[in-house]
C-alpha cells in the first residue's frame, strides 16, 4: 500500500475520532435533556461532508499488488474499531433522542373523564351498546362518579 492509502485513512481516523468526540458531546447533552443548538447541528453537517470526501478519496485510491503495509492494516483495524464506537454511541443518541421526543410528547388521545364521555365516544364509533364489556366499565364509571360526589358532599 502506498503512502497516499495510509495518510488517507489516518485523516479518516482523525475524522472518526472527531466524530466520536461529537457524538459524546451531543450524548451529554441530550442525558440533560437539553436541546441541540444550530450550530452543533451544523458541526455535524461539515463533519459529514468531510467524511464524504474522504471516503471518495479512499475509494479512488488504485489498490497495488503488492498488498497493505503492516501500517495500513494497524490504521485500518483502529478505523474498524473506531467505526464500531461511532455506530454504537450514535444507536444511544437515536434512542435518547426518541425517548425525549416521546416524554414531551402531547399524549395522541385524551383520557374521557366521565362515563358520559365514554358512552358518547363509543357510540359515535358505532359499537353495539349491549356489549358486556361496554356496560360493566360505564357501570362502574357511575359507581365511581357517585362515590366521588357522595364524598365531596
Amino acid at each position: 500500500m502506498t503512502q497516499d492509502h495510509e495518510t488517507a485513512l489516518k485523516k479518516y481516523l482523525d475524522l472518526c475520532n472527531e466524530a466520536y468526540d461529537l457524538l459524546l458531546e451531543e450524548n451529554r447533552t441530550l442525558k440533560k435533556n437539553t436541546s441541540l443548538s444550530d450550530a452543533f447541528l451544523q458541526k455535524k453537517q461539515e463533519l459529514l461532508k468531510r467524511l464524504q470526501s474522504i471516503t471518495t478519496v479512499l475509494k479512488s485510491l488504485s489498490h497495488p499488488e503488492a498488498g497493505p503495509t503492516q501500517r495500513a492494516r494497524e490504521l485500518s483495524t483502529s478505523v474498524q474499531n473506531k467505526l464500531m464506537k461511532v455506530l454504537l454511541l450514535d444507536r444511544e443518541n437515536e434512542q435518547l433522542l426518541l425517548k425525549g421526543a416521546m416524554n414531551g410528547a402531547e399524549p395522541l388521545t385524551e383520557r374521557p373523564r366521565s362515563a358520559a364521555t365514554i358512552e358518547t365516544v363509543y357510540l359515535r364509533n358505532d359499537r353495539p351498546r349491549s356489549t358486556p364489556p361496554f356496560n360493566a366499565v360505564i357501570s362502574r364509571l357511575q359507581k365511581a362518579e357517585e362515590a366521588q360526589t357522595h364524598s365531596e358532599v
